[in-house]
């Protein structure tokens, strides 16, 4: 963990190697992909019932991801030095 009173302001070469992609694009384009995935799903899916579930699911598992992924980004680019999430190489990386 760095010091912040000490590591601030952060130097050109430091911000440099911080991550290109914010939050909010990164909540851009997971809204634009569950919305293609989503219109898969309604027509792949007939049953109303069935459809409606499958979809609550993979809104709720994708808006999770992305909180995590948020996180990270938030967390980048306050300069708080963590491993991007989901690579530690451990099966549970995916299930949360």
């Amino acid at each position: 963990m760095t010091n912040r009173k000490t590591d601030f302001p952060p130097t050109i070469k430091e911000l440099e190697k911080r991550p290109v992609l914010s939050a909010i694009q990164v909540s851009v384009y997971t809204s634009v992909m569950l919305g293609k995935i989503l219109t898969l799903l309604d027509a792949s899916i007939p049953d109303e019932k069935q459809n409606k579930a499958v979809k609550d699911l993979v809104k709720t598992l994708t808006w999770s991801t992305f909180g995590t992924l948020r996180e990270w980004c938030l967390h980048s680019a306050e300069g708080i030095k963590s491993t991007f999430p989901f690579m530690s190489g451990t099966p549970d990386d995916l299930s949360t």
